[in-house]
């Protein structure tokens, strides 16, 4: 399964993804800050090169590129992270 996660900056966020890679579950598509996840992903050991990131704005942006990926089938799935709803 590829899903997206959007509003990705958040530590929490992200190690739930690291998890269901870890166990072969699903690859993600993670949409917010770029620079923030990078920074997450480096302090967790991540290996930045295993994952996508879109780069987004604000969390406007982040829901309407989650759903415009699904709707082009890049990803199978939404699961929301950090964002206001």
């Amino acid at each position: 399964m590829r899903p997206i996660r959007f509003g990705a900056g958040q530590g929490l966020v992200l190690e739930g993804v690291q998890q269901a890679k870890s166990l072969g579950l699903a690859e993600s598509c993670l949409v917010g800050d770029g620079q923030q996840i990078a920074r997450l992903m480096q302090k967790f050991g991540w290996d930045r090169s295993t994952a996508t990131i879109v780069e987004v704005r604000n969390d406007f942006e982040a829901a309407s590129m989650g759903v415009r990926l699904v709707r082009e089938g890049r990803v199978d799935a939404i699961m929301k992270g950090q964002i206001h709803t």
